[in-house]
């Protein structure tokens, strides 16, 4: 785990009263960590600092896209961190 209670997005989005299960979290193509995503067309990785267009299976997106991530590994904030990760 990246400790992705850490990331400043989510940081904010928890402040401004976002409930867990409605913050996105992507896994960067490239290294693998978590980090926040917007649920917009792109998807940013603040590990590796690289950008991904968004696609499914369903819809694969272009295929000159060689940036990508997809969708369907999508999870939400309260299903990547239990409560023995985040401590009192």
């Amino acid at each position: 785990m990246n400790e992705i209670w850490n990331d400043p997005m989510v940081k904010e989005a928890l402040s401004d009263g976002r409930q867990p299960w409605d913050i996105a979290l992507l896994p960067c193509p490239v290294c693998g960590k978590l980090s926040y995503y917007n649920e917009g067309s792109h998807f940013s990785c603040r590990f590796c600092d690289k950008s991904f267009y968004v696609v499914s299976d369903e819809a694969p997106g272009p295929i000159e896209v060689r940036n990508k991530v997809y969708i369907e590994n999508l999870v939400r904030l309260d299903d990547a961190v239990d409560d023995a990760e985040v401590g009192p």
